[in-house]
């Protein structure tokens, strides 16, 4: 156990009709939030069809393309884009509300996105040095979470910004539980997010 301080965070869902609401948290050793649930069926080992696969990473493409466009934009915010099951994740610093609002639009107009879950901050981008740590604390989850006899890594997609680490993936919730109680107790983790899909 870490000994962190637990406190409630709400997690911004936008559907792609525009829809929003809050979800509050559930913690372990680092806090743990539940970002959503939702239903689904096993399809392979990967639990995406090939074809689903293929049009996440296009999709993934097609928002950092969209936000890319507009250089001035750009230039001021620092956002992660990934994509998962057809589900969007939004992470990194925009500096205005009108720009978050933006950014979250151009997201959920990509053909085919599902929902789009915004855990945007409004601050100014971080710095090279805080993304390193980030890249270093993904490759320590991931590390942290392989050959659990609970759940398979491969399962899991892992996101980490400003040391909060996501989690995506189509999973059971003993496996989410399993997965995300592992992550919070990785060194130098604020705090675990669950943006899971569920099987049951």
């Amino acid at each position: 156990m870490t000994g962190k301080n637990t406190f409630r965070f709400g997690l911004m869902i936008c559907t792609v009709a525009g829809l929003c609401s809050a979800i509050v948290s559930l913690q372990a050793c680092a806090p743990v939030v539940v970002a959503g649930a939702a239903t689904g069926a096993m399809v392979s080992s990967d639990r995406r069809t090939a074809g689903t696969i293929l049009d996440d990473k296009t999709m993934e493409l097609k928002v950092r393309n969209r936000i890319a466009q507009d250089k001035a934009v750009a230039d001021k915010m620092h956002v992660n884009v990934a994509v998962f099951n057809k589900t969007v994740l939004l992470t990194g610093e925009v500096p205005s509300e009108p720009l978050r609002d933006q950014v979250i639009a151009w997201a959920g107009g990509v053909e085919g996105v599902k929902q789009v879950y915004n855990a945007l901050e409004l601050a100014n981008p971080t710095e090279y040095k805080s993304r390193n740590f980030d890249a270093y604390l993904s490759s320590k989850v991931r590390g942290r979470l392989t050959g659990k006899p609970e759940f398979d890594v491969s399962h899991v997609k892992i996101i980490s910004e400003n040391a909060v680490i996501y989690l995506m993936g189509v999973v059971k919730n003993s496996e989410a539980d399993a997965a995300a109680t592992y992550a919070s107790e990785v060194d130098g983790v604020k705090r675990v997010v669950k943006v899971f899909e569920y099987l049951d």
